[in-house]
């Protein structure tokens, strides 16, 4: 049995298998070929970036920040999930944020 832990953050629900450490939405997206993916602040800072001109990451962003403060355990593991899903680039983490 997979254990799944859902993490509510602005208007966003973000599922994560806690035995993987990955999403559990279970879609196929494009990984980084042979080298390295957007690591967990690339991630954080194109969501803060996109903040300034879309609602959706403004209050995903809000989100994420207010969990960091309050809850950084949980905070660490979202952020643990966006690096392990070896984004090659922004426009594969937007394509996987607004699927």
């Amino acid at each position: 049995m997979t254990s799944v832990q859902d993490y509510q953050v602005g208007r966003t629900c973000l599922s994560i298998n806690l035995e993987t450490g990955r999403f559990a939405d279970g879609r196929e997206r494009k990984k980084a070929d042979g080298k390295k993916g957007l690591t967990a602040a690339q991630c954080m800072e194109t969501i803060r970036q996109l903040s300034n001109i879309q609602g959706y990451y403004s209050s995903l962003y809000v989100g994420l920040e207010q969990l960091r403060q309050n809850n950084p355990e949980d905070f660490d593991t979202i952020m643990k999930a966006f690096e392990s899903e070896q984004f090659p680039d922004t426009i594969e983490l937007v394509l996987y944020l607004e699927a």
